[in-house]
């Protein structure tokens, strides 16, 4: 078959019946009819906007125009509708451009709870650093630590969270001030970030709560998705690592509102939830309606404020031994001041867990500590008063048998003895290696006999 009758055999199978054709010009003039009429609605949509944006119109926000075209697209449409709100703050001009501050301030008796917001103007900078075990803060200004903290659209750090209310606190003639920065409009990030960047500059410390994992790793990914140099962090104090560090043996959760609850003696009424306020602020941009964005700015404030009044209660209580605090905290600063090389604290903290009234476990750890720190000063009458102390408390303890062993073996030179608690140190050793000390204590002591 030669090339021209291929061709008209392709021709004659692609081709469509009259009517089937007329159909088909129909639909296409029909598509291009509704293209034509929403681009037309788009015009004028932009238009009306533009006007809006010059003339806002009964008070309209300037996301108006937003707010319309998102409710043009039924599938974004996901929450009920809000009751009408007032938008907290308002905005200023900067030296970087307009920023929508929220600012209030708070008198130097004013109290978190009953831990007074001024005692982190107290604290000691070597005590903090032995606290936070982080020798940067030795000789930081208490008086120009900057706390942070963020609310955002999600718990990524990623390029896809918005850290839409930045805030920050310090102090200024013994008041706090409390200042944030709140997002109204999308692509306007620039701004508060150089606004904070300043703030950070000028500040001696940041002080957070998780805000190493979380806080500042989501505004420096902000910094560099907007082009803007992200500022040099000065010493930095995660709250949530000292927290863990002084009361994970007492308390079961270490979220700040908990904290707040347990340490400063604050309870918060009619909180916004964490969970809700990503949606809240979604609500807000589709609809132009602050709705509860005024709880969210209030839940931030709340953050701030406690952040200082936590500070100076935990250095506080690490700055010198409480008869009134529990014997697991005691443990808990006993054992943190000796990973900071901090003896004398560590051995003060140490004797009052053991002698404060706690159950035996805790008894018997501090006891423990209190001999390794024994061993470390060479202090041989210290480190078997601190064992035998413990092993009346707890019999049963293999930890204790088997420090007790290796004393009497090394120190003592007592092979009887150190005999004696080596039978008792499973299960903390394996029979195996139980069964070897014992050998070798054995042929120790058939020499000397």
């Amino acid at each position: 078959m030669s090339l021209a009758d291929k061709l008209a055999r392709l021709a004659s199978a692609g081709a469509r019946p009259p009517t089937e054709a007329r159909a088909a010009e129909a639909n296409v003039d029909d598509r291009r009819g509704r293209i034509a009429a929403l681009q037309g609605k788009l015009d004028r949509l932009v238009v009306e906007g533009r006007q809006s944006l010059r003339a806002p119109r009964d008070g309209a926000p300037p996301s108006d125009v937003l707010a319309r075209l998102l409710r043009d697209a039924p599938s974004l449409a996901t929450h009920a509708p809000e009751a009408p709100g007032i938008l907290p703050g308002a905005p200023e001009a900067t030296p970087h451009g307009p920023v929508h501050f929220v600012r209030h301030w708070l008198e130097p008796h004013h109290c978190h709870g009953r831990a007074p917001v001024a005692a982190a103007l107290d604290v000691d900078s070597a005590t903090v650093a032995h606290l936070a075990l982080d020798p940067t803060l030795d000789g930081v200004d208490p008086g120009s630590m900057l706390y942070i903290d963020t609310e955002t659209t999600g718990l990524s750090t990623g390029a896809g969270t918005l850290p839409f209310l930045i805030g920050v606190a310090f102090f200024e003639d013994q008041s706090l001030c409390v200042e944030q920065m709140l997002l109204t409009r999308l692509g306007h990030e620039g701004p508060m970030l150089r606004h904070l960047a300043d703030r950070i500059a000028a500040s001696s410390c940041v002080v957070s709560y998780n805000g190493k994992s979380f806080d500042w790793p989501l505004l420096r990914t902000r910094f560099v998705m907007n082009r803007i140099p992200a500022p040099r962090l000065p010493p930095h104090v995660d709250l949530l690592h000292c927290a863990r560090r002084a009361f994970k043996r007492r308390l079961r959760s270490m979220r700040l509102v908990e904290m707040e609850k347990e340490i400063l003696g604050m309870i918060r009424e009619h909180d916004v939830d964490g969970a809700e306020i990503p949606g809240i602020f979604l609500t807000f941009l589709r609809s132009g309606n602050p709705g509860r964005l005024d709880g969210v700015v209030e839940h931030n404030g709340h953050d701030l404020v406690a952040l200082a009044a936590f500070l100076g209660e935990i250095w506080r209580r690490f700055e010198d031994v409480r008869a009134e605090d529990d014997p697991l905290d005691h443990l808990s600063y006993a054992l943190v001041a000796e990973r900071a090389g901090d003896a004398e604290r560590a051995k003060s903290f140490a004797d009052a867990a053991a002698s404060g009234g706690g159950d035996d476990a805790t008894s018997v750890e501090a006891l423990l500590l209190r001999a390794r720190m024994a061993r470390r000063e060479k202090d041989p009458s210290a480190e078997e008063q601190a064992l035998l102390t413990a092993v009346a408390a707890d019999p049963g303890d293999p930890r204790v048998h088997l420090e007790l062993s290796k004393f009497f073996e090394h120190r003592r030179k007592d092979l009887a003895r150190a005999l004696e608690h080596a039978s008792r140190t499973c299960p903390l050793e394996t029979p195996e290696a139980a069964a070897h000390r014992r050998a070798r204590l054995e042929r120790r002591l058939a020499r000397l006999s």
